[in-house]
């Protein structure tokens, strides 16, 4: 598994390998042998995206988006990228009185299971957020 990590940001300090770790965590536990990418960036570029891929004009916490689900011969599966804003995260972690790291540990989960066409109503049902 490769998991990719770049921060596009500068204000927040996202630790890299506590994402990567639980990226794997998450994927091991879902038996998915794949490569992913996780792009940390502010509420201005990430309102951008959710305009454009989802017309809506307002910053989000994590978007996902899902690459070609057929598997290449001799190739990893790449399951996607997700996009993850580290100011709503910090917003977000204040508001519901939790650390940066679990927050940004909930978006992690919460945007690979969107990847793997888990609906919000689907992810409430197996109450896994």
């Amino acid at each position: 598994m490769e998991i990719s990590i770049l921060n596009r940001q500068k204000k927040i300090k996202i630790n890299a390998e506590d994402v990567r770790k639980n990226a794997l965590l998450i994927l091991k536990k879902l038996k998915i042998d794949c490569e992913l990418n996780i792009l940390f960036t502010d509420n201005k570029s990430i309102q951008l995206l959710n305009r454009k891929y989802r017309r809506k004009n307002k910053p989000t916490d994590v978007l996902s988006f899902q690459q070609d689900r057929k598997k290449v011969k001799n190739k990893p599966l790449v399951l996607g990228d997700i996009v993850i804003s580290a100011e709503k995260a910090r917003s977000q972690a204040k508001e519901y009185s939790m650390t940066l790291k679990e927050e940004i540990r909930a978006l992690v989960r919460h945007g690979i299971l969107h990847l793997c066409g888990f609906s919000h109503a689907k992810m409430k049902a197996f109450r896994i957020f």
